[in-house]
């Protein structure tokens, strides 16, 4: 009994001291250009921009 409780208190230490790393925040200011046909586009920065938050969520 006694060894079960220490056993979860160390979990739960352990648990909880872990430093987690700061998710990824979704792009800003990205230039959506609309087709005519009713698809989207972006411009070279904005899927540059786009490209590197998926990778950063990839990595995780």
């Amino acid at each position: 009994m006694l060894v079960m409780l220490l056993v979860s208190t160390l979990l739960m230490v352990v648990g909880c001291s872990t430093v987690r790393n700061p998710s990824p925040t979704w792009p800003t200011n990205l230039n959506v250009i609309e087709l005519k046909d009713g698809g989207i586009c972006l411009d070279k920065a904005s899927a540059e921009k786009l490209a590197e938050f998926k990778a950063d969520l990839e990595a995780i």
